[in-house]
């Protein structure tokens, strides 16, 4: 579930990057949400990879793929790390 959770993620933050999402935006696109934690420790996973990035603090924090993730697109989403 893990990977599959971090590829949906960077799926959908290179849809919606231009604007940057916050974390309620995000969690809301899931049908079944995972737990918050799940999903916040996720985000840091991904952003220790250097494939997302995050600007702003607490509810307002809009996060983004980062420049390297921008670069990667075509990345195997399946590859990345659990």
């Amino acid at each position: 579930m893990e990977s599959r959770l971090r590829r949906d993620l960077l799926q959908y933050l290179s849809v919606n990057n231009k604007k940057g999402s916050t974390f309620a935006e995000i969690r809301s696109q899931f049908s079944n949400p995972p737990a918050d934690r799940t999903l916040r420790d996720d985000f840091q996973h991904l952003k220790r990879l250097g494939l997302v990035d995050v600007s702003g603090h607490g509810r307002g924090a809009k996060w983004y793929l980062s420049e390297m993730g921008n670069k990667n697109k075509a990345v195997d989403f399946r590859l990345i790390p659990p």
